[in-house]
């Protein structure tokens, strides 16, 4: 063989190497294990609070949530109560940061972190749009959400969000490490939009037993796993299985984009 195909040779054999080792992390759970240790830096250690409140959400319908870096945590609550902390960190601070945490017109709430420890929490809240943008830092959304409308974007840091049901939601991932958690109400359209450019997104979809699921693929790289009812579906690399429809009532959608990074895709029946 000639060298430059030796040279192609290697270079395929990385990406394949590549896959294999970006596969064996998400699953082997030690990329989960790795970043909960990373929140620990911003949640624990030495903190001084800065400011401690509450709000009054009762009229609240959307929610815009976004983290530039430092740390949000929204857990349940019988009432809406924030503290902010300043965290010593041994990382070197470009600026002082910044933090927003309020009601807009009574019906926006606009929560805004950059380099501050954000501790905030809400009783389960019905909306009709919330939006969730990470690029840095951390988030752990810990409270049961509902919204006509829903989507969280990742394009570094980490974002959790758990109990969030919608009719219509979108994660979108470039970078970092996204887990969702979602339910499909009957509200809206029923549907679900994944797209993932690069870094790792687990989504686990929870739809009613007997519903239908219609799931449309495009991979263009990466890699994707999908599990359905015991059913296992893979695609790397510009492959996939092609289109999957499992019937039933109402049917729901799952339209995935993968360009890029991992994504992994569980999705459960609920009674």
């Amino acid at each position: 063989m000639t060298r430059e195909q030796y040279v192609g040779i290697f270079i395929l054999a990385l990406l394949v190497l590549g896959i294999a080792v970006g596969l064996y992390i998400a699953h082997s759970g030690w990329m989960a294990v790795a970043l909960k240790e990373f929140r620990g830096i911003f949640v624990s250690g030495e903190a001084e609070l800065v400011e401690n409140f509450t709000l009054d959400v009762s009229n609240v319908s959307t929610i815009v949530a976004r983290v530039e870096g430092g740390y949000l945590e929204v857990s349940h609550g019988v009432k809406a109560a924030v503290r902010v902390y300043r965290v010593v960190s041994w990382f070197p601070r470009t600026s002082d940061g910044h933090y927003a945490v309020k009601v807009v017109n009574g019906t926006l709430l606009l929560i805004d972190v950059s380099g501050y420890n954000v501790r905030m929490s809400l009783p389960p809240i019905s909306l009709s749009k919330i939006e969730i943008s990470v690029s840095g830092g951390g988030l752990l959304w810990d409270v049961a959400t509902e919204a006509l409308e829903a989507s969280v974007d990742v394009s570094g840091g980490y974002a959790e969000v758990k109990d969030l049901r919608s009719g219509s939601a979108r994660l979108l991932v470039s970078g970092g490490y996204a887990k969702l958690e979602a339910s499909l109400t009957n509200v809206g359209e029923g549907s679900v939009k994944l797209d993932v450019s690069g870094g790792v997104a687990f989504l686990t979809l929870r739809t009613p037993k007997g519903s239908g699921l219609e799931v449309k693929q495009s991979i263009s790289g990466g890699a994707i796993a999908i599990e359905v009812d015991g059913r296992e579906f893979t695609g790397y690399g510009g492959f996939s299985e092609g289109p999957l429809r499992i019937e039933g009532s109402p049917t729901y959608r799952l339209t995935l984009h993968v360009s890029g990074g991992y994504a992994s895709i569980v999705v459960e029946r609920t009674e």
